[in-house]
């Protein structure tokens, strides 16, 4: 590193290395060269000592990780076929031109994102199976690669398809699971879809019961789940260990194992197995007739049942009600033509 100085009438050039500091006074008064080296060397080569660690110093910013991740997978025939879904899950929105997305074939090629495109901060980006150039199999994987080709940024590996999609829950930053429900290009639904379905708080046959069922598309390990009644003195009713709920099903809490009966005016409240997370829950202020009961089932809001149904379907007011034909499977003319004066 060369700097000037004066020294008196000198004008001096210094350059300093870690082992000598040298000088070159002007073409006057050569005789002092051997005295200035001398003194130079000693002053500045402490000094600038500093410089190679002051050169080492780079002014390039290292460039942050990407925010985008693999969100959601679609992997069994969606509509209109397989999907990945990207997300941004930072503030500020990302240039994704050139990445590149690849199953766990390498024999495949990787489907690159096209240039000029980026994601929002919080948006989403779907790659729909005809831009992949592959389908994604039962037991698969999505890697999603940076431009370069090489650098893996995310990636998931399932063994099998799953009944709805694989997400990330929470949304955008959890780990991957089956989700409740397919939202490409939006937020992943992971909500639980046990609900409580039906209430019996009238004495019913043996007791009191709670009826809950399960909306979703798979079967819900309800585990550690408890039920709980409008008064937090009692203790919640947990769900026996191993206990799930096939998709459709319907599971049954009896007053004996509930701990306590359900008044006239009353609640009750569903916990997840945490203990403190509401799932769902449904409050009256007299008996009813029959049963509470969601109508439409499994979905509606609550509404006096028809009839109690522990264990099935509610019925509704206005469901139109079948039952089995009494009669045989033999058919017979009851009249004649023209008998009884049909012309």
């Amino acid at each position: 590193m060369p700097f000037i100085f004066r020294f008196g009438k000198y004008p001096i050039l210094a350059k300093a290395t870690p082992q000598e500091a040298v000088w070159h006074p002007n073409e006057e008064d050569k005789d002092l060269r051997t005295y200035w080296r001398r003194t130079l060397s000693a002053a500045t080569a402490s000094s600038m000592a500093m410089v190679p660690l002051l050169v080492g110093v780079s002014s390039a910013v290292a460039a942050a990780p990407p925010t985008i991740v693999i969100n959601e997978i679609e992997s069994n025939g969606g509509v209109p076929g397989d999907w990945v879904e990207l997300f941004n899950s930072g503030a500020t929105a990302v240039d994704i031109s050139g990445f590149g997305l690849l199953d766990s074939d390498d024999t495949h090629t990787q489907s690159l994102i096209p240039t000029g495109t980026t994601v929002a901060p919080g948006g989403y980006y779907v790659v729909e199976e005809a831009s992949l150039g592959f389908g994604l199999g039962g037991a698969d994987s999505v890697r999603l690669f940076a431009a370069d080709g090489t650098t893996l940024i995310d990636s998931y590996s399932w063994t099998a398809h799953a009944s709805t999609t694989y997400g990330r829950c929470p949304n955008g930053t959890g780990n991957f699971a089956v989700t409740t429900a397919a939202t490409k290009g939006a937020a992943n639904d992971c909500s639980i879809p046990i609900k409580i379905n039906e209430i019996e708080s009238n004495g019913g046959v043996p007791g009191d019961w709670v009826e809950l069922f399960n909306s979703g598309a798979t079967a819900v390990d309800i585990s550690g789940f408890g039920l709980l009644d409008s008064d937090d003195t009692h203790t919640q009713s947990l769900i026996p260990t191993g206990t799930t709920v096939a998709p459709g099903g319907y599971y049954v809490v009896e007053e004996a194992s509930l701990g306590f009966g359900l008044g006239g005016a009353d609640s009750v409240r569903l916990f997840a197995a945490d203990g403190t997370t509401l799932i769902d829950s449904y409050s009256w202020t007299a008996h009813a007739s029959t049963t509470y009961g969601r109508c439409p089932n499994g979905t509606g809001n609550f509404a006096v049942t028809t009839a109690a149904t522990k264990g099935a379907a509610n019925s509704c007011p206005g469901d139109v009600m079948t039952s089995v034909w009494p009669g045989g499977a033999a058919v017979s003319t009851a009249d004649t033509k023209d008998t009884l004066g049909a012309t």
